[in-house]
């Protein structure tokens, strides 16, 4: 069988490997803390050395897998609240390599009398402390780190393939499995992401009967982060998070990632903003001159509010930029916070570091090019 290392540490990186028939094996190599994704021996995995896409898809005549990424808010302003009870938001996400994985099979009458069954699972991996022997943590599928993962309407993934049969008519039924390797809670936008892959995957299972252009507008209803899943790479959103413009060639970016062992609400966040009132939107040379210093490049308006709710996200700022990061903040609403790094390697090194203080779950990443679906 043919292995490929797809993490460091509990949660991790789906590498650019094609998933047909996959199984997933946790193993722990007592050198270095990885997961590891064992795939079909029948099945080529393609190098490694090319950059990593956006999403990774696999089709069968019946199923479809697809890898659906996290991201990171570079800069993220409030510029005031609606008239809809939103918030007016001017934010640059950047998606990176850190995935979820949705697996979609067609169902028969025969099998579900349900148009839609669900089903979910945490993917976590037991740690080996080699002085003691001592197993920490967790296995695949028994323990829940980040909370429920609701298998009903309530969750993106239900949501948007209701959303795709209601707009298409089409009278079938569908086995969704959501193994979660982004935590939840974090600023990460994983449920967002799964919601656009689910949209995306769907459509292309069933011949792929709503344009890109329809897409793109059920992804806005639902949510606000999910419309940038569509394209990925690195954009500027606007509106609620809806109206995005891509920011092409953006630079490769390699990061270090805390997910605390704790999650904040947006909405106990926002419910904490104070907004001043000299708010600026970006302007085609902040845009363009974005990234030249990042000490003064990144900014998060959230991060204040949630630090006066959680005041260990200052102390993780700080231990990221004590750590050699180039610049920190935190990401989206929060818990997750994220330091630049100037290198892969020295992401590595960061983020070995600092798995030992146990403030978190940690990562190192990069950030991913665009991506285009075929419809």
């Amino acid at each position: 069988m043919n292995r490929l290392r797809i993490a460091e540490y509990h949660f991790g990186n789906f590498p650019n490997t094609n998933l047909s028939g996959f199984n997933l094996l946790i193993k722990r190599v007592l050198s270095t803390p990885v997961l590891e994704l064992v795939a079909s021996p029948s099945v080529p995995l393609p190098s490694t050395k090319n950059e990593k896409p956006f999403m990774r898809w696999e089709i069968q005549e019946d199923q479809i897998e697809v890898q659906t990424p996290a991201k990171l808010n570079l800069y993220l302003e409030v510029l005031g609240k609606r008239d809809d009870g939103f918030h007016e938001l001017e934010t640059i996400m950047t998606a990176i390599d850190l995935y979820d994985l949705i697996r979609i099979r067609k169902l028969s009458r025969d099998e579900s009398s349900e148009q839609i069954r669900l089903s979910c699972k945490w993917i976590t991996v037991k740690r080996f402390d080699k002085s003691t022997s001592e197993k920490r943590g967790t296995v695949l599928g028994t323990d829940e780190p980040f909370g429920d993962l609701p298998t009903d309407k309530s969750n993106l993934v239900y949501r948007a393939a209701q959303i795709f049969f209601s707009e298409t008519g089409i009278d079938a039924r569908v086995d969704i499995e959501l193994l979660k390797l982004i935590p939840s809670v974090a600023g990460l936008g994983g449920a967002s992401g799964n919601a656009a892959g689910t949209l995306m995957a769907i459509n292309r299972l069933f011949g792929s009967p709503v344009g890109k252009q329809r897409i793109f507008d059920l992804t806005a209803e639902l949510g606000s982060d999910v419309p940038f899943f569509v394209n990925g790479g690195t954009a500027i959103c606007r509106g609620r998070g809806e109206k995005t413009t891509q920011l092409r060639s953006f630079a490769k970016l390699h990061f270090v990632v805390i997910r605390p062992y704790f999650g904040l609400s947006t909405k106990s966040v926002f419910s904490k903003l104070e907004l001043p009132n000299d708010v600026e939107q970006l302007n085609g040379q902040s845009i363009q001159h974005f990234g030249e210093n990042w000490k003064s490049s990144l900014f998060n308006r959230l991060q204040e509010p949630a630090i006066f709710a959680a005041p260990e996200i200052a102390k993780i700022i700080e231990t990221l930029n004590q750590s050699g990061c180039i610049a920190s903040q935190m990401t989206g609403s929060g818990s997750s916070c994220f330091g630049v790094c100037e290198s892969p390697e020295q992401a590595k090194t960061i983020a070995n570091q600092l798995r030992s203080q146990r403030i978190g779950f940690v990562y190192s990443c990069q950030n991913l090019p665009d991506f285009s679906v075929p419809f």
